[in-house]
């Protein structure tokens, strides 16, 4: 035989009911805000930005391996980063550059040494393809 509920059994589970569903909605909007921050907080907010280009011998059109692009702004260098193996590298921004400058750091181990190069940045425009020339020894 069934054992019905008295009123107060039956308050005291609807009341437990309530607190855990309230529980769980405070959870849930706990770990869907502090997710967001902890992501942003270890690696960085996403760049707004990217532009992407590549580095080539002006007589091979070849590209250059481990040139060192560097954004500049109002004079100031930003960040660099070295080109790839096939000369092409990708500059991720907030703010655009002034100019780019093209730096061989690593002398003839990629084929020869080549002269600095720098060129205006222009952040409608498409990829950006910088050809470069061997220094004179």
């Amino acid at each position: 035989m069934a054992r019905q509920m008295t009123k107060s059994q039956s308050f005291s589970c609807r009341a437990m009911e309530r607190v855990w569903i309230m529980t769980s909605r405070f959870l849930l909007w706990l770990i869907g805000v502090a997710i967001p921050v902890f992501i942003a907080a270890c690696y960085g907010m996403p760049y707004q930005y990217s532009k992407r280009g590549r580095v080539v011998d002006r007589q091979t059109q070849e590209g250059i391996p481990n040139i060192m692009v560097t954004c500049v702004r109002a004079g100031n260098d930003q960040f660099s980063i070295p080109s790839w193996d096939d000369g092409r590298f990708e500059l991720s921004y907030d703010l655009p550059c002034d100019d780019v400058r093209l730096t061989d750091t690593d002398g003839v181990d990629n084929g020869g040494e080549y002269k600095q190069r720098v060129v205006s940045f222009c952040d409608t425009c498409g990829d950006i393809v910088v050809e470069m020339d061997k220094a004179v020894p």
